[in-house]
């Protein structure tokens, strides 16, 4: 049967969530500890998918992966003993094996949390209002061979404790886009940047491309699907791992925080 976990991450010590053979990845460690359970035998001839992918750095508090095993409930009962700390299973579901997390998800929410004083939130929240609806976004992200058009549901700016947030819900995303749109609106936060500057680059896109804000803003919030999890219980290992990250005076832990 197929099987599907929404997942979790603190992505600091990861290079980023698809597999690669030679470092450390969201994927990677998902897949050992699989196969190390018994629940598949690899990673092709278990249909395993994920539901998009996250840089280097990039934190999830809702990713989802799928895939075949003749070990269903030992997966529910195990994977969050055996996964490493800095990845949980928060939620699972038994799913149609037509199930596809990369397909079947239709809508995909970010949110950057800037850590800095004196923000100008109604420049930013302005600015975010343009980011709305359907443009080319050329100017925002690494766009290769991909189509630059992109529709964004929603957007908004807002305050949460000490930092101010950037919330932005699409159905699909470019390459560093995000942390490109990001980046600008911090500089709308600063004044170095007016909203309608931003709504410019949208309406006539082109280069120079904006740069990236740090990775470790960035956290993947939620993915809408039509899929009902039911929720599970966090391992010894994520508690113990989230226990010692706070401990430390660092942004590292106030994401954390944000992310169980």
């Amino acid at each position: 049967m197929k099987i599907a976990f929404k997942l979790g991450y603190f992505g600091d010590n990861f290079y980023g969530s698809q597999h690669q053979s030679s470092r450390r990845t969201v994927e990677g460690e998902f897949i050992t500890a699989c196969i190390d359970l018994g629940l598949i035998k690899d990673r092709k001839s278990s249909g395993f998918s994920i539901s998009g992918r996250t840089d280097r750095g990039v934190h999830a508090r809702c990713q989802i992966c799928s895939f075949f095993t003749d070990h269903p409930d030992r997966a529910v009962c195990a994977i969050n003993e055996k996964l490493p700390g800095d990845i949980w299973c928060s939620a699972y579901a038994d799913v149609d094996d037509s199930y596809n997390p990369r397909y079947d998800v239709f809508s995909r929410k970010y949110r950057y949390y800037f850590y800095e004083d004196g923000l100008d939130l109604e420049s930013m929240q302005k600015a975010a209002e343009y980011i709305r609806g359907v443009h080319n976004f050329t100017s925002f992200a690494k766009i290769k061979d991909k189509d630059p058009v992109r529709k964004i549901l929603e957007t908004g700016v807002f305050t949460d404790g000490e930092y101010t947030v950037f919330e932005i819900e699409g159905h699909s995303f470019l390459w560093n886009m995000v942390r490109c749109l990001s980046y600008a609106l911090n500089l709308c936060g600063k004044g170095i940047l007016s909203p309608e500057e931003i709504r410019d680059s949208l309406e006539n896109p082109g280069y120079p491309r904006y740069p990236t804000m740090p990775p470790e803003g960035l956290l993947l919030w939620d993915l809408k699907t039509k899929v009902t999890f039911k929720p599970m219980r966090a391992g010894e290992k994520s508690l113990e791992f989230r226990r010692d990250e706070m401990r430390k005076f660092s942004q590292g832990k106030k994401i954390l925080e944000i992310i169980s």
